[in-house]
């Protein structure tokens, strides 16, 4: 089994908020990187392929935050990689920004 990189991301949103902007991320995802997107219920699961990389992983949406387990893309990767999610995650889940101004494509 390939290892796994775990990501905990907090929110201050109502969940069915939270989960709108999930949604919202996975539809840039699938617009600007052609990324295969599936939910099954408040899970979302996306598979990329990104610079050579096939890259995947599950977001689920709870009421206090996003949980996060992706393929961890070796030692040398692992921080960025995080950092990059991490970044991503709180942009689409901070409440100063209104959905209607996330980015989709």
């Amino acid at each position: 089994m390939a290892a796994r990189l775990q990501l905990d991301i907090p929110h201050r949103l109502v969940h069915e908020d939270a989960v709108a902007r999930v949604q919202a991320l996975a539809e840039y995802y699938r617009n600007k990187h052609h990324a295969q997107v599936s939910w099954s219920g408040h899970t979302c699961s996306i598979a990329v392929r990104y610079l050579g990389l096939q890259v995947s992983g599950d977001a689920r949406v709870d009421p206090h935050g996003v949980h996060i387990e992706a393929v961890d893309p070796g030692f040398l990767l692992r921080k960025r990689a995080a950092d990059y999610l991490r970044r991503r995650f709180e942009r689409y889940l901070d409440p100063a920004t209104p959905l209607a101004e996330l980015p989709r494509k």
